[in-house]
């Protein structure tokens, strides 16, 4: 048996000029924890030899719902919303909280991508 081979690439595709300016962003990333419990050896934060210039801690749930309110006052929903950016986003215990806020109520996203 062959593997079937595919191109993953949406090919449903703007060109940018062609759209701009834009009235609703692409795409988004909300840092829901900038902390994160592993060590990898490539990670610039991990690895900062000189001492970092915020806090590490996960973002607060009221915080979190106004982003979310915030982005519904769009015409059309976001294609992606990216819950994680610097840290591990699993730390943050209201994680599951967040992700069903950001499903819910209508014309938001379209995919969540933790």
């Amino acid at each position: 048996m062959k593997a079937k081979v595919s191109n993953i690439v949406n090919t449903n595709r703007h060109e940018l000029y062609t759209v701009l300016p834009l009235k609703t962003p692409y795409s988004l990333f909300v840092d829901v924890c900038n902390a994160c419990n592993f060590k990898c050896k490539f990670c610039a934060i991990q690895y900062a030899n000189k001492k970092l210039p915020f806090r590490k801690m996960c973002m607060d749930y009221d915080l979190f719902r106004k982003v979310i309110d915030d982005l519904r006052k769009f015409p059309e929903p976001l294609k992606m919303l990216r819950l994680a950016a610097n840290g591990e986003p699993l730390l943050n215990k209201r994680l599951p909280e967040m992700i069903e806020y950001a499903r819910g109520g209508g014309n938001t996203v379209d995919r969540i991508c933790v």
